[in-house]
């Protein structure tokens, strides 16, 4: 053997002897990769809190909506919010509620959804504004409802009564229902609720349009003396 083949040999040895050693040394264990997202109902839950979170000290947020749709006239996107503003049990300011009933009195078909609300602020000790009571008379009247018209400005006038703040707001929903009851044949009711107008000296408004209102469909029904003794309430008394 060579000089140069025994060299060889000893590089072969040391590279065994090598491979060897790695073969026996483990490899260190992997870690497990950290999850950084939270389990889903733990994200659930958050994402209700901060929803909740948000709109309790965010309620002017709804109000501004509410006006904007009363604006664009959106039923749909009024009704959304009322139905976020249900499902969260938000306090609502009444002016936000009031928007709402406007924008849906607007709608004839919704009247009854306007009605609801409008009735809802009564039965908590609220006064609507004048506007928005006009807006609920004026769809019910267009909507034929005449009879629960009546009924709500009886509500109405003993709530006003009652408070000493005086009819002479319902002014406009006093004429609007006498001219309801006489279009929908309720001449009885509507001649009554006139002459209690103008027994009130003044101080609930008699439009000249209602008297000429009631007295023509009391013509158109044959009641000619009673059609008179309405233009006589209106051009004498």
């Amino acid at each position: 053997i060579t000089v140069q083949d025994t060299q060889k040999l000893q590089r072969v040895s040391i590279m065994k002897l090598h491979v060897k050693h790695s073969s026996c040394v483990a490899p260190a264990p992997s870690r497990p990769a950290l999850s950084r997202t939270k389990p889903l109902v733990q994200q659930k839950s958050l994402s209700r809190h901060m929803i909740l979170t948000r709109a309790v000290t965010d309620t002017q947020t709804y109000v501004e909506q509410l006006a904007d749709a009363e604006v664009r006239g959106d039923v749909l996107r009024a009704a959304e919010l009322f139905t976020e503003i249900r499902v969260l049990k938000l306090d609502l300011p009444q002016s936000g509620v009031e928007a709402g009933i406007r924008t849906y009195a607007a709608s004839v078909q919704h009247w009854q959804r306007s009605l609801e609300l409008f009735e809802d602020l009564l039965s908590k000790g609220c006064l609507p504004h004048a506007d928005t009571t006009e807006a609920v008379f004026q769809s019910l009247s267009q909507s034929k409802q005449g009879t629960k018209a009546h009924q709500l400005l009886q509500r109405l006038a003993d709530q006003a009564a009652s408070s000493g703040a005086g009819r002479g707001g319902l002014s406009s929903a006093y004429n609007l229902v006498v001219r309801a009851l006489a279009k929908e044949g309720a001449l009885d009711s509507a001649v009554v609720l006139l002459e209690d107008m103008v027994a009130s000296d003044g101080e609930v408004e008699c439009e000249r349009s209602t008297y000429a209102a009631l007295a023509n469909e009391l013509i158109k029904a044959g009641q000619q003396e009673r059609a008179e003794e309405v233009l006589e309430m209106r051009d004498y008394l």
